[in-house]
């Protein structure tokens, strides 16, 4: 509803600022979860977490309400792991580790590239 009302020019700007600035906004809800869990990476901000949850959340409404593709509870289970994962940057640690085993295959090629 708030982006249809957004996208129609029906939601004012003050209702615009009280839904995410106000007191009872959602910026200064997504702050205070970050303070609750000192899980998520403190270096992220209020914006990025929103788009940590809208992202993964508005394809799957997309694909099962706007396209009706299906939809089962893998689904769902692989829309809370990217949500921790980018919460708490745990896929940096796991890039890092697909990277050396990458490079690692590479090494492995090449050398045997020069024993043919």
């Amino acid at each position: 509803m708030i982006f249809q009302e957004i996208l129609t020019g029906n939601l004012s700007d003050q209702h615009y600022h009280d839904l995410f600035s106000g007191n009872d906004g959602i910026i200064p809800k997504l702050n205070q979860l970050q303070k609750t869990f000192t899980e998520i990476t403190q270096q992220l901000t209020a914006f990025q977490i929103a788009r940590i949850f809208i992202g993964p959340i508005l394809t799957y409404v997309l694909q099962n309400k706007l396209l009706g593709l299906p939809v089962d509870d893998s689904d769902l289970t692989l829309i809370q792991k990217q949500i921790l994962a980018n919460l708490t940057l745990e896929y940096k640690r796991k890039r890092q580790l697909c990277w050396c085993f990458l490079l690692y295959l590479v090494k492995i090629a090449s050398s045997n590239h020069h024993r043919l």
